[in-house]
């Protein structure tokens, strides 16, 4: 029987792990997405990742 996986559950469960990472996560036009800090050579760097995005494409490929 085939499982299938809400993007809602892995959504709270990557927000859970990158705050308690330390990390800041925030709300863009009904999005969520994480802004992760990292140094390299002595220089902070920035990105940002949609996790609305991520927890839907991994929820639809966990669910096949």
């Amino acid at each position: 029987m085939p499982r299938t996986f809400e993007p809602d559950q892995l959504l709270t469960a990557l927000i859970d792990a990158f705050l308690k990472d330390g990390h800041f996560v925030h709300a863009r036009n009904g999005k969520m997405f994480v802004l992760v800090v990292t140094e390299e050579g002595g220089e902070d760097k920035s990105s940002e990742f949609c996790l609305s995005d991520i927890a839907e494409h991994a929820a639809r490929r966990m669910s096949k």
